[in-house]
């Protein structure tokens, strides 16, 4: 089977979720699935995961990222 995937693609899975890097793609248990990073939180906390191919779809892109900045202090944000 050749996968559309590859390490490095941004996905998603298919019932929503947070979008993921994709490490490598591997066979766990038997299965096509892709080993995923992502970040969670306000501290960004690193997880991973491992997921089958058929649950994956390609991340929507969602514009340029935008970086946010924490206010200085004094700084009123209204």
């Amino acid at each position: 089977m050749v996968s559309e995937f590859k390490a490095g693609d941004v996905v998603q899975l298919k019932s929503g979720g947070p979008k993921m890097t994709i490490d490598k793609l591997v066979t766990w248990q038997g299965v096509a699935s892709a080993a995923c990073d992502w970040f969670v939180g306000s501290a960004q906390e690193q997880q991973g995961g491992t997921f089958p191919l058929t649950s994956l779809k390609v991340a929507q892109e969602s514009g340029p990222a935008v970086a946010v900045s924490q206010p200085s202090r004094g700084t009123v944000w209204s």
